[in-house]
């Protein structure tokens, strides 16, 4: 992070990294004032790995009857909602064949590449409250004159709706069963 005419910038600096600076700030400074409440602060470092130390926090019982969570939030608002999510791992395979001869293969590039762009164009987000559907990771082959005989991308869904969120779910099931690609659900969540 750097300052820079009375303004910070860097990773996370609008975002919960801030709201974390802010509250260490506040305790620091109220100590006397907070010492007797029932309050305290929960922080996770992995956000940006899947974010999955929550639910081992969780599996403790732990239950407070009201948590403020720094993330997000537009106009310094507090945000009294959050989307659900559908995080999944898609997977073609195919035939690898000399890339000059690619009627001799079967190219899991092309198939998965149908199937992203397809989902994407059902749910193209342009704005907040809008569902979307986020291409986060791609890959597939592995030289440059082989039709690739793997693919594999991730996908990042995020809605408001539990409609939305059942309509993707099946559209990347029926998907997936009519392209041969395979499906792995890595993470979900309602809103």
């Amino acid at each position: 992070m750097k300052k820079q005419d009375n303004k910070l910038y860097g990773r996370g600096v609008y975002d919960m990294k801030l709201a974390a600076a802010c509250y260490l700030e506040l305790f620091e400074a109220h100590a006397q004032r907070l010492k007797d409440l029932n309050i305290g602060l929960l922080f996770t470092t992995d956000e940006e790995l899947g974010g999955s130390s929550m639910l081992d926090v969780l599996a403790t019982n732990l239950r407070p009857k009201m948590v403020f969570i720094p993330d997000g939030g537009d106009n310094w608002q507090i945000e009294e909602r959050a989307k659900g999510f559908y995080h999944t791992r898609l997977t073609a395979r195919g035939k690898a064949s000399h890339g000059s001869r690619p009627w001799e293969g079967n190219n899991a590039v092309h198939r998965l590449i149908e199937v992203l762009d397809t989902l994407h164009q059902s749910f193209p987000g342009k704005q907040p409250a809008d569902s979307t559907l986020t291409i986060t990771s791609f890959r597939g082959g592995e030289v440059m004159n082989q039709t690739p005989d793997f693919a594999t991308g991730t996908i990042d869904f995020r809605s408001f709706s539990l409609e939305d969120l059942a309509q993707h779910k099946n559209q990347v099931h029926t998907l997936a069963k009519a392209n041969d690609v395979e499906v792995e659900v890595i993470q979900e969540g309602d809103p």
